[in-house]
């Protein structure tokens, strides 16, 4: 029976430490051949007549491979905050990454409520989940992912 505890207890520990690692703030990483950044981080309070509130930051890429990306599409999944729905998002466009080279990408996700009970609404804290696509110098197509989670508002 002590056995059978222990390890249910170990197995439990395990899951709350695995499901919880996602939780908290993650502004930097890498990705493939790409080291990416969220920088400027910048919220808009919601005013009295609008609860419109509007947190926008950018995304910095460095390549570190020594290889020119052109990347075409941005596909993301947003949680303005905890509870809330997941958004899909997507951007077409061109932005050239050279060898050793860095390009800025500004985002931003807006939570509106109308409703008089979202006066008091959860900190707002966006998890973005990022994909990439495009193609290296040598025409390989090219997937980068990455989970941004930002910091709660105060």
């Amino acid at each position: 029976m002590p056995v059978y505890v222990h390890w249910c207890m170990m197995a439990f520990l395990g899951f709350v430490l695995t499901g919880c690692s996602t939780l908290g703030t993650r502004t930097q990483g890498t990705s493939g051949p790409v080291r990416w950044q969220a920088t400027q981080l910048d919220v808009s309070p919601p005013s009295a007549w609008d609860m419109r509130e509007t947190y926008q930051f950018t995304l910095v890429l460095h390549e570190q491979q020594g290889t020119s990306l052109t990347l075409t599409r941005i596909t993301a999944r947003v949680h303005n905050a905890f509870g809330s729905e997941l958004v899909p998002w997507e951007q077409l466009g061109t932005w050239a990454l050279s060898p050793y080279g860095e390009v800025r990408i500004p985002l931003a996700s807006t939570r509106y409520c109308p409703y008089t009970r979202c006066r008091k609404p959860s900190p707002l804290a966006p998890a973005w989940q990022i994909a990439l696509s495009g193609v290296d110098a040598q025409g390989q197509p090219v997937q980068i992912a990455m989970e941004v989670q930002l910091p709660y508002t105060p």
